[in-house]
């Protein structure tokens, strides 16, 4: 008899929260130099890539891992750290938003950067979110970096930010990445961007109709099971 009531409660519990098969909840990749996600889910939505004033949305057709790419020069980001950053508005952005009934966990950032060689400054891709808010430097999640001289060497190399400390939500939420060349101020040096993916997992939430049916069939099962163990 345990283990049909087990069997039941498990079959219920799966069900309320199932799982849809996604991993991938956004992707810019710039295919065709456009600036709109190649998910495809019909559970949620995501806007296209956007930018802040103070940094220019650039797509190259010939630079990117692979082409295209986003590509800019210092000057266009020439900001010292990443309070200069915040201040002047130098992130690129994209929204994801559920569809009614659906949550989404996320788990982490994924983007491709690329230095010129020459250029010895640290450019750092800072990333927040709309859930601990664009103030300070203190909403930062994480960062990826290109450190100095020793990361200028022709190619992109992929950084992850991880995710895990944000909350599981049901409503838009707001990506941004701030960027910063720690001051270098050199026009003739090169960044690029490239293939931005937002990992994570989403879940249907039923209807409580739907809830109340499944318990109900739940509980006919546990009882006929009951009866014919007697």
């Amino acid at each position: 008899m345990k283990n049909y009531i087990f069997s039941s409660l498990l079959f219920l519990s799966l069900f309320i929260t199932a799982a849809l098969q996604a991993d991938v909840l956004a992707e810019y990749t710039f295919t065709d130099s456009s600036f709109a996600s190649t998910d495809a889910s019909t559970s949620w939505t995501t806007s296209d890539l956007g930018n802040g004033v103070g940094l220019p949305l650039t797509v190259s057709a010939t630079e990117g891992n692979p082409a295209p790419g986003i590509e800019i020069t210092f000057g266009g980001f020439d900001y010292a750290d990443l309070s200069a950053s915040l201040v002047a508005n130098g992130y690129y952005s994209f929204t994801i938003t559920p569809d009614a009934g659906t949550e989404l966990t996320f788990t982490d950032l994924t983007f491709e950067m690329y230095k010129q060689s020459g250029a010895t400054a640290t450019v750092s891709a800072t990333i927040f979110s709309s859930i601990d808010g664009f103030a300070t430097t203190g909403d930062a999640i994480g960062a990826g970096e290109l450190v100095g001289g020793g990361e200028q060497s022709g190619f992109f190399l992929g950084r992850t930010v991880v995710l895990s400390s944000l909350p599981t939500v049901s409503t838009a939420t707001e990506f941004r990445i701030y960027l910063d060349d720690g001051g270098a101020n050199n026009s003739s040096n090169e960044f690029r961007l490239d293939n931005i993916v937002l990992n994570g997992t989403a879940s249907v939430i039923p209807e409580p109709s739907s809830i109340l049916l499944m318990l109900g069939a739940s509980l006919v099962f546990m009882v006929t099971a009951r009866r014919r163990i007697k």
